[in-house]
């Protein structure tokens, strides 16, 4: 399985190809060091689009960079590495955010506050210079 991380970082987005979806499992719709504690709606639109699943991660380099992201996985069983590759391949697994779909956070009152809040959060990161 593989997932496109970081869609928009660099510009990697400008790179897809769309062909390319056959061969992916998910988007990275929110990782907290890049996305910032909203998620990314145009890289939830592009997964939409190929019809990939959304996945939500963290680039844990500092306990700074700790947020409550998580991915359920649905196993049939007591969790071992063939039950988590099979779910992964099957994509029996939802992205999660403070133990909520993260997809809450891409439409309505959550995402209105998510964004609101990650605009805060990267003027005062400004400031701080």
């Amino acid at each position: 399985m593989s997932v496109l991380a970081h869609p928009w970082r660099r510009d990697a987005w400008r790179r897809y190809d769309p062909s390319w979806a056959p061969h992916l499992t998910a988007v990275e719709v929110w990782n907290r060091k890049y996305d910032g504690i909203a998620p990314y709606r145009r890289a939830a639109a592009l997964a939409d689009r190929d019809g990939l699943r959304h996945f939500v991660s963290l680039d844990f380099h500092t306990g700074r960079q700790f947020f409550p992201l998580a991915m359920a996985l649905e196993l049939p069983g007591k969790p071992d590495r063939a039950g988590v590759y099979a779910a992964l391949r099957a994509g029996r697994f939802e992205a999660l955010a403070f133990s909520r779909s993260a997809l809450a956070f891409l439409r309505g009152p959550a995402a209105q506050a998510a964004r609101l809040a990650e605009a805060a959060r990267r003027a005062a990161r400004r400031l701080r210079g």
